[in-house]
């Protein structure tokens, strides 16, 4: 798989010439895969961090992040021997939104804790959401 972000920084350093970023340095070493389980452990790793970088504000973004994490490595043939169906991809999709969704939702602020006879206790800083 093609290391995305670090190929696009290197692109618009050659000043968005292709042909002066050797592509093939951006790329991860290994085989692709050839299992149901190593493509769906490649897709959760590429979503999970996908989802990091762009932290998504709803689940439609989110549900966007995941189809075009698989769109790509569909479309550079990283799931080609892995015998995964469209209708497995269309139930990973929903299966990573559930999961990233639990883990990439909004929190509120909670208010410090006060205890009877005790020192209030700080909550976490606020986030930039």
């Amino acid at each position: 798989m093609l290391t995305r972000y670090q190929y696009m920084q290197a692109l618009e350093r050659a000043g968005g010439e292709p042909s002066k970023v050797e592509v093939e340095k951006f790329r991860y070493p290994g085989p692709r895969p050839r299992s149901r389980e190593t493509a769906l452990l490649m897709l959760a790793d590429a979503c999970e961090a996908r989802s990091r970088a762009e932290n998504p504000n709803s689940e439609e973004k989110l549900r966007e992040i995941v189809r075009s994490v698989i769109e790509i490595v569909e479309r550079d043939g990283q799931l080609d021997n892995t015998q995964l169906t469209l209708h497995d991809l269309s139930l990973v999709t929903e299966s990573f939104v559930t999961t990233l969704r639990g883990t990439y939702h909004p929190r509120i602020q909670y208010p410090a804790a006060e205890l009877p006879g005790a020192t209030p206790v700080p909550t976490a800083p606020p986030t930039n959401q």
